[in-house]
């Protein structure tokens, strides 16, 4: 099986999803909204629910859940992580609506040289403590 390449979608990724749900609220977004999730919004929601699941791409999907399932046969369409597809930058993409090359969380555990320390950055502690 010859495998596909797969880019990063600056447009089309977990990061402009945050956007869309505040341009949906009439706040300002941070970046790109996303195409796939735009139509939804236009509906008069209260709320809106976002369950994140880390590592459930395409391929899992495919490989291990039926066609007739829930999240097979309710798939909409399909958007990418972001780069790097670390849990880390995601889910901060996810929380921030900004790519990890600007908000530089890359890895759980980061290196700043204004401190000359490796932080935790989901736990905001010094490395090893």
């Amino acid at each position: 099986m010859k495998k596909k390449l797969v880019l990063p979608d600056y447009k089309n990724c977990i990061a402009n999803l945050p956007n869309s749900i505040l341009k949906k609220f009439n706040a300002e977004p941070r970046g790109d909204t996303l195409p796939l999730l735009d139509p939804y919004l236009k509906k008069d929601y209260k709320n809106i629910v976002v369950i994140l699941l880390d590592g459930m791409g395409k391929l899992i999907l495919e490989r291990h859940l039926t066609e007739d399932g829930p999240f097979r046969s309710h798939l909409a369409g399909i958007y990418t992580s972001t780069f790097l597809s670390t849990t880390v930058a995601a889910t901060t993409s996810m929380m921030s609506g900004l790519q990890p090359c600007e908000h530089s969380w890359l890895g759980w555990d980061c290196y700043y040289p204004q401190v000359d320390k490796n932080v935790t950055v989901f736990l905001n502690v010094e490395q090893g403590t």
